[in-house]
Order: structure tokens, then C-alpha cells, then sequence
């Protein structure tokens, strides 16, 4: 049986991953977590609607704290959720796809933050773990040899200061994903906090998706932006903000698409504005 962490009182470090129908993923994740050289944290695992993942944890990780729900609520919801029960100063969200390579990466993600008060999170950069190259739209930035402030963030690979992360209101569950991040990024600026992409830290991500299904996405965060964009930039540069985001959009579309999602993608744009 893996040795995670004890059970402690007052924990500094929360680790939290969601977890839904991937078994033999969430084991792989969950001793990694136990490699870490990092003893002051508690790991808590939230079984989204999934009775196998309880069941699971219950079986072999007896240490990891558990909140089983009876039904999915999607990915936003479920990191508020964990995040509410949490009782680390720091709050480390692990998706449940992807592993942890480095005994050293949660001291890294924890000294980063203490280096910096104004650091609400701590970014992680993600690989692909069969390939070990950066992947998803986050290529370039997992080749940056430094540290970085940045207008976004990996959900299911970062370290989020709890502070931070309880005054700018958590994530906003208006999102069934794609965009929640950015989302955030905006209001916690807006706190007065950053946020810093730390490609010293990795998260090795097994990517399930396509070169066509990770462009889709992009083009379905663009849509999600204009209601970001329309519901916190002041004026006038909500306007200017959401034809850029249009225009990127549309360019996208044509670029990798053919155009031919163009008009369900403009109003996808107009319902999320």
C-alpha cells in the first residue's frame, strides 16, 4: 500500500483532485503524490458521480480524504466543492489524467508562492506524458526556461493560494469548462493578485485528444470569452476586447477549419456575450 500523507490537523497544502471513471489514472496520479518529498499536506480526491473512484480510494488510499457525490456536477462546480472543504493555506488542484514525475514539484509549487505574497497561483507546465514534449495550447509556454507572470492558468495542474482563490469568488459555474480559468485570472488581477507560469514545475498530462478536438476547444474558449469579456472589462475596452476575441476566433476557424464553423461559432459567441 502507498504512503501518502498522514491525516493532519492543520495542514499547509491541500491537494485536490477530481476524479470520474479513470481508475487506473487516478491510481497512477495518487502515487505520485505519494512520492513528493512534501509532508505538511493533506490529499483529498472528490468522486464526481463515480462509485468505482470511492470505491478505489476507500479500498487503497485509506489516508486520502474523501466527498463522494451521487451525481457528476462537472469539473467547475467539483473544484469549488473540494476547494470549500479544503484546509491548506495553499490548494493544489491535480487532474486526475496526469502524474506528478519529480518528488520535488509540490516544495517547488509551495516555495514559488512564499517567494512572492502576490502570487495567488502558481501555474504548472504541462506535457504530454507518453512524448514528454509541451502539449494543448500551452506549447510554447512549456518551453519558457522562466518564470513568468500570465493572463492564465492550468485548472487541473497549478497550486492556487487559498486566500486568493475564496475573494475572488472561485471559479464561476456559468462555465461547463473551457474558459473558467481565464475567467478567474481576470477577477483575481482585479484582487490584486498574479498570476505566475512556473515551467519548473511539470505536469505530465495523458493527452486523449486530437490535434482537431484540441482546436475545437480553443475555438469554444474564444466563445466562452465574450462572456468574461462583456460581464468584467470597463468600458470602452469591453467592446475592443470582444471583437478581438471575434476576430481571433473567425481567424482560427478559417485557418484549421475551412470556415465551415464559422456561423455556429459566432452564435456560440453571441449566447456566451
Amino acid at each position: 500500500m502507498l504512503r501518502l500523507p498522514r491525516r493532519l490537523e492543520n495542514p499547509l497544502v491541500s491537494v485536490l483532485v477530481l476524479s470520474r471513471r479513470r481508475p487506473a489514472r487516478l491510481r497512477a496520479l495518487l502515487a505520485s503524490v505519494a512520492q513528493q518529498d512534501y509532508a505538511n499536506a493533506e490529499v483529498r480526491v472528490l468522486a464526481n458521480g463515480c462509485a468505482e473512484t470511492a470505491a478505489l480510494v476507500r479500498a487503497e488510499f485509506p489516508q486520502v480524504l474523501l466527498t463522494e457525490l451521487a451525481e457528476n456536477v462537472g469539473c467547475v462546480a467539483g473544484r469549488n466543492r473540494i476547494a470549500a472543504e479544503a484546509r491548506g493555506e495553499f490548494l493544489v488542484f491535480l487532474d486526475d489524467d496526469g502524474e506528478l514525475r519529480a518528488a520535488d514539484i509540490v516544495s517547488k509549487l509551495v516555495a514559488a508562492a512564499q517567494a512572492d505574497a502576490r502570487v495567488g497561483v502558481v501555474s504548472m507546465a504541462l506535457y504530454n506524458a507518453a512524448s514528454d514534449e509541451p502539449t494543448g495550447w500551452r506549447r510554447t509556454l512549456g518551453k519558457l526556461p522562466f518564470p513568468c507572470y500570465h493572463a492564465s492558468f492550468a485548472g487541473g495542474a497549478c497550486l492556487m493560494r487559498a486566500a486568493a482563490f475564496r475573494a475572488a469568488g472561485g471559479y464561476d459555474e456559468a462555465f461547463s469548462g473551457f474558459g473558467e480559468e481565464f475567467d478567474l485570472t481576470v477577477r483575481l488581477y482585479a484582487a490584486g493578485w498574479a498570476v505566475l507560469h512556473f515551467p519548473d514545475a511539470a505536469f505530465h498530462h495523458h493527452v486523449e485528444k486530437t490535434d482537431e478536438e484540441w482546436r475545437l476547444q480553443v475555438s469554444d474558449g474564444y466563445a466562452h470569452l465574450q462572456y468574461t469579456i462583456w460581464r468584467l472589462y470597463p468600458s470602452p475596452w469591453w467592446f475592443l476586447a470582444s471583437m478581438k476575441a471575434l476576430a481571433t476566433q473567425a481567424w482560427i476557424d478559417v485557418r484549421h477549419h475551412g470556415g465551415r464553423h464559422l456561423v455556429s461559432e459566432f452564435a456560440k459567441s453571441h449566447v456566451w456575450a
